[in-house]
């Protein structure tokens, strides 16, 4: 099955929620957390309220025969109000997620090069995410260029370079 990346449309962001609670990593051998979580979850919710009013919010689709399978979308969190890879006002944070049956076949690396790609024209200098230590997708991040740049007992936080320093 051929998957086209192209950027998500307006009427789909409705999708990004149920991306999202495919976002939240589930380490091995624990319970998957409830579906609302994405509704409960002040954070979570960061990542999905008012998505498209804020510069950095973009987004792209990977589209197998007009059915989406992953999202990756970047958002721009201030310091007051961070999202879980939070590094400074001035660098969006993304997320990304791929439908279990299409993992593991290059549809993540090719969304987030599109967003990246999309951030650096838009002229953002870098972009972070939040990784669980336990995540596979690590890989994927580290294999794109990303750099841990903080982590707890959990969680790393990666950035990757966009732009070259002026």
């Amino acid at each position: 099955m051929a998957v086209t990346i192209r950027e998500l449309r307006a009427d789909e962001r409705g999708l990004l929620r149920e991306f999202l609670y495919l976002a939240v990593h589930v380490p091995p051998g624990a319970e998957p957390a409830p579906a609302d979580v994405v509704d409960t979850d002040r954070v979570l919710q960061r990542y999905l309220v008012g998505f498209g009013q804020r510069t950095a919010d973009l987004a792209f689709a990977a589209d197998a025969d007009g059915d989406v399978v992953g999202i990756a979308w970047s958002r721009l969190f201030p310091g007051d109000a961070p999202g879980y890879g939070y590094v400074d006002d001035d660098t969006p944070e993304l997320a990304v997620a791929v439908r279990a049956d299409q993992r593991g076949q290059g549809v993540g690396a090719r969304l987030v090069e599109a967003l990246m790609a999309a951030l650096a024209d838009a002229g953002f200098a870098q972009v972070s995410l939040s990784v669980d230590k336990t995540n596979p997708a690590q890989r994927l991040y580290q294999r794109l260029g990303f750099t841990t740049v903080r982590h707890d007992d959990d969680d790393l936080v990666m950035v990757r370079r966009l732009l070259d320093a002026a």
